[in-house]
């Protein structure tokens, strides 16, 4: 639910109500997919969608694709070229 999300990611912001806890805000020594496992239960919808985008896999897999574009594009040669060698 859109309002449910809303609320409890206000909550969590402002750390008041069910997030106003101290116990949740001290030093994390597990990963954030744990923390976010225990409070689950307050706090379904929040915790539904921070543990989707946390398993999200980091990969630089886009980026290696696009340097490699532009390394067809920039090259040393396409550098020196002046305009009319350009517009032929």
């Amino acid at each position: 639910n859109e309002n449910q999300i809303l609320e409890e990611f206000a909550e969590y912001v402002e750390k008041i109500n069910r997030f106003s806890a101290s116990y949740l805000w001290s030093p994390i020594k597990e990963k954030l997919c744990n923390w976010w496992n225990l409070v689950k239960a307050r706090y379904p919808v929040l915790s539904d969608m921070a543990l989707k985008l946390l398993s999200i896999p980091v990969t630089s897999a886009a980026s290696e694709r696009n340097w490699s574009a532009f390394s067809f594009i920039h090259t040393k040669l396409r550098n020196h070229l002046l305009n009319p060698q350009v517009e032929k």
